[in-house]
Formats: structure tokens, C-alpha cells, sequence
């Protein structure tokens, strides 16, 4: 107990062998009854002693008579060693607190030869200081005497204070923070949570003190997130790790995650406290706007690729126009310039010549009707019964090709399809096979295709489609050689695959060693 002292705070006792810290062992303190200098080595030892910051000091239990003090502990009355041993410590004391003292070091015995506690040291015109007092009996052949070391603990008091101030307050921050907050050990297990993460991530507390932070995060982050717990991967994200957390339902939330190691005094890692801001809305806005400005870009592009298409579509229908147009022009000024003088055999050919390019106009502009059709969703189809081949053979025998084209089929395959439409589809995959192949073999199959369906080929054997064109030559506006003589509108194909389209089928290309090889499939009509 502090001699003098008032307020004592937090007494307690162990029941230990011998005194710890300075003061165990003492030499003359412990065996004899004083230190009276008169030997070399006694002076040396009360020399030491009286250097010690510790209060020490020896009294005789029954009368508190004090047998050695040391200049520390004499200090705290104002007074010198010499002025205290030998005499009771009633020469320091008041009445009241000598006795207080006396009632207090008689607990010590046999029974209980340890006492310890922490008192408040109060002295006129001092700040109070906080003591950490060891009392212990030493027996001897009377009531025995006690060794009572203080310790003065005021600055590790008031460092332990303001740790439990700082934590307290830490603490109430913690649970009252809008944002999600966990103590994180350093094997990633869970050991404080606040109200905030356990409402982001949809657990209670005790079910988060129960797991670890990569049980709460998404597969595919847990790799950034041991990296991110690393001070180089830290430092390269100041802004802290956008990182996925799953709740038990299997939804996803996403939190931006900042994380700060506290040490301990030699640097060692103690464990991490981690902040979460929810930013799930942040992110689901920002992933609209990046599908948003995906999708702006995709219709910039294709408005790009519209309009480049236009200019290519226009050009190719003014060349397809101009030719015809000029053949005719030219054909009715030399039958205007010969007059009634020409011979039949001039005015036939002339005449033939003005049909077949009056033809070839009225095609192009019925294709041109047609895509004029396809935009506005009202072309359809009109199915009756129909004789295929004969319809083919018609188609071919119309044809420039005629004279170099060969048709396999069988003698007569009925159908139902949009007449109109079948001969298109035929007559366009012809002029494909004219423009592209001039002059060589032409081979037209045509096949049955389930009950009442068809399946019409066209091979040729001209210069192929490249395999990086097989996908695109049926879509509209697609010209497989810009550079040819006659590289037409990008139509023809696109209005076979839209016939046969219409009538439940597709067109494609087949892979060929040498040639095209255009396929147009038709199944059967639903019942």
C-alpha cells in the first residue's frame, strides 16, 4: 500500500514465493535488518538501491518500525533515509493512515505473503502519479518484516488510458459507421464486424465471426484481393480494390474495399481493419452506360456501314441503269436514223436487242420494288400447288444461259410455293452464275425436299467464293468483287435468301474446290 497515499484504486493479491521485478533478493534488505554502510559491500548495494527509481523499503511487521528505506521512498515525504530507518514510519504518517497501513500489511503472513496493487500517489503541489506497490512478508523468528517495493506507473497508466479511450472510441465509430467495417485477423478470419457490413453482405454477426473474408468473396476476386492485402499492390491501388462480395442468396454486390494494418510497437502485424463502401449502384449505372455507349458505337458503325452501303448501292444502280439505258438509247436512234429503209433481218435484232434491255430494266426495278418491300415488312409469300420443274426449265430456257446449262431433275416434282418467287430465286442465282462465271458449264439441280418441299443447286465453274465470303454473299448489298465488269447492286443473293426465307427455308453456299456452288432449301409447308 502507498504510505501517505489517498484514493487507492484496483488492490489486488496474488499468492507468489518471492517479490518480481527490482526488490526480489535484495542482500541485506531481505536477510538483515538494515544496511549500515559500515561494510564495503553493503555501502556499495544501498548505493545501487538508493539510484533505483523504486520506492523500497523494509519495515518490522507489528510496529512498522523501518529498517531500510531507500532515497526514492524517503523522497515521497520529504525526507532523507537516514531521517526514516530505525524509526516507526509514524514520523511521516498521520495518525489515520499509519493505522490504515498497519491494518492493511497485517493481511501479509503465512497465509498470504503477497500483496499487490495500484494506488494513486497524491502530493501537495505534485500531479498525482499512479504506483504499482509489491508487499511481501519475509518470516523470521518473530512476527516477521515486510519488503514493500513501489513501481512508478504513471506514464504506462496514462498510455493504457488513452489506448482504452482511443479503442472506446474506435469501438462507437465502428458500430455507428454508415460504411461496412471488420477487424480482420492475419489468417483473413473475421473478428469484429459492424451493422453495416452485416447488412451488405445479408449475415448476421455471428455468422460473419464464423468465416473468413475470401469465404464472403467472389471466386474470380479472390486472387486480387490476397494480392491487394500486400503493401506493393496496396500502394499501386490508393484508391483501394472494386471487389465482388456474394451473399447466401448467390446475389452479388459490389464494394470498393480500403484496408490499413495496425502494427505492434516492433512493426509486427497485428491485424487489418478494413472499410467497405457499397458501390453496386455505382457500378450497375456505370455497366449501363458502358452497354449504352457499346451500342451507341455499334449504331455509329453500322450507320457508317449503312451509308457506305448507300453510296456503293447508288453507284451500282447507276451503272446498272446506264447500261441498259445507253444500249436502248443507242438502239432507237439507229432505228429512227435508218427509217423505213431497214432490212427485217436489222430491225429483228435491234428490236430483240431493245426487249432484252427493256427486260434486264424491268428486273432491276422490280428488285429495287422488292428491297422497297423487304424494309417495310410487306413482301410475303402466296403458296399454291406447283409444277418445279417445269418452272425451272422455263426460268433457264429464259436465260442467257441457256445455251451452256444443264438441268438435272426429275420428270416432274409439284410443290407449294409463291411461282413468282421460285423464278426469281432461279433467275437470280443464274445471273449470279452468268456474271461471275461468263461462259462456262452451268449445272441446275433440283430435288425433292421432304414431302413437299425443294432443294435447288447451282454450280458453276468459275473463279468460287472465298471461304471469308461463304457467310456473306446472300446479304443485301454484298458484292463479292467491287472491281468486276458487272459488279451489280448486292441484291440478287439477298432477295433469294429472302424468298426462300419467306417460305420457311435458307440459302447458303457450299464449299466447293472449283466454282460456286448455291444452295436454295425449302421443307415442307407447316400443316
Amino acid at each position: 500500500m502507498s504510505q501517505g497515499s489517498s484514493d487507492p484504486a484496483g488492490r489486488s493479491s496474488d499468492r507468489h514465493p518471492g517479490v518480481r521485478g527490482r526488490g526480489r533478493d535484495r542482500g541485506p534488505i531481505v536477510q538483515g535488518a538494515s544496511v549500515s554502510g559500515t561494510d564495503a559491500s553493503d555501502g556499495a548495494l544501498a548505493a545501487m538501491l538508493d539510484a533505483l527509481p523504486e520506492r523500497i523499503a523494509r519495515f518490522r511487521r507489528h510496529d512498522l518500525l523501518v529498517r531500510y528505506c531507500n532515497a526514492a521512498k524517503a523522497a515521497d515525504y520529504g525526507m532523507e533515509p537516514a531521517e526514516m530507518i530505525g524509526r516507526p514510519i509514524s514520523v511521516a504518517l498521520g495518525p489515520d493512515t499509519f493505522e490504515q497501513l498497519r491494518a492493511h500489511l497485517a493481511q501479509l503472513g503465512p497465509e498470504r505473503p503477497i500483496i499487490r496493487e495500484t494506488t494513486q500517489l497524491i502530493r501537495p503541489g505534485q500531479a498525482p502519479r499512479w504506483i504499482e506497490w509489491v508487499e511481501q512478508w519475509l518470516p523470521d523468528d518473530g512476527d516477521g518484516d515486510v519488503l514493500s517495493v513501489g513501481r512508478d506507473i504513471t506514464d504506462e497508466h496514462h498510455r493504457r488510458l488513452a489506448q482504452t479511450e482511443s479503442e472506446e472510441r474506435f469501438r462507437v465509430a465502428m458500430a455507428d459507421a454508415p460504411i461496412g467495417m471488420a477487424i480482420v485477423g492475419l489468417d483473413h478470419r473475421l473478428l469484429q464486424v459492424n451493422a453495416a457490413l452485416c447488412e451488405l453482405l445479408g449475415r448476421t454477426e455471428e455468422e460473419l465471426l464464423q468465416l473468413t473474408t475470401l469465404d464472403v468473396t467472389h471466386p474470380d476476386d479472390v486472387d486480387a484481393d490476397l494480392a491487394y492485402g500486400h503493401g506493393p499492390a496496396r500502394s499501386a491501388l490508393p484508391g483501394g480494390l472494386e471487389k465482388r462480395y456474394v451473399r447466401p442468396d448467390g446475389s452479388i454486390v459490389w464494394g470498393l474495399l480500403k484496408v490499413s494494418t495496425v502494427t505492434a510497437p516492433d512493426g509486427t502485424p497485428r491485424y487489418v481493419i478494413g472499410q467497405v463502401v457499397d458501390i453496386t449502384s455505382r457500378v450497375e449505372q456505370e455497366e449501363v452506360l458502358r452497354r449504352r455507349a457499346a451500342d451507341e458505337r455499334l449504331v455509329a458503325d453500322r450507320l457508317r456501314e449503312l451509308d457506305r452501303v448507300k453510296n456503293t448501292f447508288l453507284t451500282a444502280v447507276s451503272h446498272e441503269l446506264r447500261t441498259p439505258l445507253t444500249v436502248v438509247r443507242g438502239m432507237a436512234t439507229t432505228l429512227r436514223r435508218l427509217g423505213p429503209g431497214i432490212d427485217p433481218t436489222t430491225r429483228d435484232t435491234l428490236e430483240l436487242a431493245l426487249e432484252r434491255h427493256a427486260d434486264q430494266l424491268g428486273d432491276l426495278l422490280d428488285e429495287l420494288l422488292d428491297v422497297d418491300r423487304l424494309a417495310r415488312g410487306a413482301l410475303s409469300s402466296h403458296r399454291r400447288d406447283l409444277e418445279l420443274v417445269g418452272v425451272v426449265e422455263g426460268v433457264v430456257e429464259a436465260s442467257e444461259v441457256r445455251g451452256h446449262t444443264t438441268v438435272h431433275a426429275p420428270a416432274e416434282l409439284w410443290t407449294l410455293a409463291d411461282q413468282v418467287q421460285v423464278e426469281r430465286i432461279v433467275g437470280n442465282l443464274l445471273d449470279n452464275a452468268a456474271k461471275y462465271a461468263p461462259g462456262s458449264h452451268i449445272e441446275v439441280a433440283v430435288r425433292p425436299y421432304g414431302e413437299r418441299g425443294f432443294r435447288v443447286e447451282v454450280v458453276d465453274e468459275g473463279p468460287g467464293i472465298p471461304t471469308a465470303e461463304r457467310e456473306r454473299v446472300f446479304e443485301a448489298f454484298h458484292r463479292g468483287d467491287a472491281d468486276h465488269p458487272r459488279p451489280g447492286t448486292g441484291i440478287g443473293l439477298a432477295l433469294v435468301a429472302e424468298f426462300a426465307r419467306l417460305h420457311g427455308g435458307r440459302a447458303w453456299a457450299e464449299p466447293s474446290d472449283q466454282g460456286a456452288h448455291l444452295v436454295v432449301e425449302v421443307p415442307s409447308p407447316a400443316p
